[in-house]
C-alpha cells in the first residue's frame, strides 16, 4: 500500500517530533533584563538580545536538528532549513533581528 505525503505533512509532523525532542523553555532574569532566555535542561540554547534585536542560536543545537532532520526524514538541506526556522520562530520573531549561531552556546543558566 503506498500512502501519499505532501511537503506540508511532513513539515509538521518533524515540528512535532523537534517540540518533543528539543522543546524550549523560555526564561527571564531580573539580573539580565534586556534578554530572554531559551533553556533546555538548564541550558541555555537560544539567547534574545531585545533591546540589539539580535539572536544567538546554538551551533551544537543547529547541527543536531539538521542531523535528525536529514536521518529521521530525509529533508533536503532546503526544507531542513525551511523546518528549523518555523521551529525556532514559535520561541521568537526572527523578521528583523539579526542572528548568530554560537559555538559558545549552551551554557548553564545557573553560571549567570
Amino acid at each position: 500500500m503506498n500512502y501519499l505525503i505532501t511537503e506540508n505533512q511532513i513539515s509538521n509532523i518533524a515540528t512535532r517530533y523537534l517540540n518533543s525532542t528539543y522543546g524550549l523553555e523560555e526564561v527571564k532574569l531580573e539580573t539580565h533584563p534586556n534578554f530572554i532566555f531559551f533553556v533546555r535542561e538548564g541550558k541555555i540554547y537560544i539567547e534574545c538580545d531585545t533591546e540589539n534585536s539580535e539572536i544567538y542560536i546554538s551551533n551544537r543545537l543547529k547541527h543536531n536538528l539538521n542531523k535528525t532532520l536529514e536521518n529521521i526524514f530525509g529533508l533536503s538541506l532546503l526544507d531542513r532549513h525551511k523546518v528549523i526556522n518555523n521551529w525556532i520562530e514559535q520561541y521568537i520573531n526572527l523578521n528583523g533581528n539579526r542572528i548568530y549561531y554560537s559555538e559558545l552556546l549552551p551554557y548553564k543558566i545557573s553560571s549567570l
